[in-house]
């Protein structure tokens, strides 16, 4: 299920989906509970910003489809900002947080990644 808007100045999505597939390190297939808002801001003409946040569920029972036993939950958060200095060259930062939680052997890892990038376009043929 997807449900979106758009105008001039805002974009905004919210994704629900269930499905079967294959889970990062995982051997075999798991049940994927997936839920995403995806939010995007024109600030300015040349300032324009960005959030999203989703929840990834991951569950496999270790019988008919996977060779492991595998129950994950996994929050992700990811705030983004782009400067438009010429049509040539743009300024980007951005940053994600991620957490996921293995819930057979209670433990729990972060990710923090921090992104600032210099965007420069250059035709490659004339």
């Amino acid at each position: 299920v997807v449900l979106s808007y758009q105008d001039e100045s805002l974009r905004a999505s919210l994704t629900a989906y269930q499905d079967i597939g294959t889970s990062g390190g995982a051997a075999g297939l798991v049940q994927r509970t997936v839920f995403v808002g995806d939010l995007g801001k024109r600030f300015t003409y040349k300032l324009w910003g960005h959030f999203a946040a989703g929840y990834y569920l991951n569950d496999s029972k270790g019988r008919d489809l996977s060779l492991q036993q595998l129950d994950e939950e996994t929050w992700r958060i990811n705030p983004y900002l782009r400067y438009v200095y010429s049509l040539d060259l743009s300024f980007e930062a951005s940053y994600s947080f991620t957490r996921t939680d293995d819930r057979i052997d209670n433990t729990h890892a972060d990710r923090n990644l921090f992104f600032i990038r210099v965007v420069y376009y250059h035709p490659l043929l004339n």
